[in-house]
């Protein structure tokens, strides 16, 4: 029989004493991810990866679309004013600055042509569009760039295209001019092709495709 005294911790002491982990044992937190976890990490990632790159390239098909409509549209405004007041319109290339600029190279007198998304600072008496433009949501890293400018079927580089009153090219021109536009950048590149006939100034495009620079002079076929 054991007689417990008040204030006698002995047995309590002994509890806790054989209840304590040792110095040799203490226990560690663990920091380490199972293989369950990373699995579960990578499969995320690789989720969360494939959908960036699909909104990405969405975003950049819809960009390339819509600088073709509007290529294609100031193109078409070109040959309109060239038929209607019986006068030549050129529309002048850079590629180095990825941007164009629609004026009047006839003789007589034409209205002045003036860019409705140029911004406050441009210029009222130049038609220039920039395909970086900050009013358009351009980037100029990924965003839609004038590839190439040249001539069905050989590839032949021009700097410009001119429409005549008759709304053709010819005879001056008498070929149909290829306009390359690409966005993006590597394996997410695409490309879209808008085509001048030479006979009639009528302009079309085609639809969007991957973009692969080795095959560039394909697109003039």
């Amino acid at each position: 029989m054991m007689i417990r005294y008040p204030g006698d911790h002995s047995s309590h002491r002994r509890h806790s004493v054989t209840g304590m982990i040792g110095p040799a044992e203490t226990r560690i937190p663990r920091f380490a991810f199972t293989l369950v976890e990373v699995l579960i990490s990578v499969m995320i990632l690789a989720i969360l990866a494939t959908v960036m790159v699909s909104t990405d390239s969405g975003s950049q098909q819809q960009m390339l679309e819509a600088t073709a409509r509007i290529l294609a549209s100031d193109l078409r405004l070109a040959r309109s004013h060239a038929i209607e007041f019986n006068t030549t319109y050129t529309v002048q290339f850079s590629l180095q600055n990825n941007s164009y600029e629609i004026r009047h190279s006839g003789s007589g007198s034409a209205p002045v042509l003036t860019n409705p998304v140029a911004g406050p600072n441009a210029d009222p008496s130049r038609y220039v569009v920039s395909l970086q433009s900050p009013s358009l949501g351009r980037n100029a890293a990924a965003g839609p760039r004038l590839a190439r400018v040249g001539l069905r079927p050989t590839g032949e580089q021009v700097a410009s295209v001119t429409f005549q009153p008759t709304g053709g090219t010819g005879p001056t021109q008498a070929k149909d001019t290829v306009i390359i536009l690409t966005a993006g950048r590597g394996t997410t590149s695409y490309y879209q092709r808008l085509v001048i006939s030479w006979v009639t100034g009528q302009v079309w495009a085609d639809p969007i495709d991957v973009w692969n620079a080795k095959t560039i002079t394909t697109l003039f076929d």
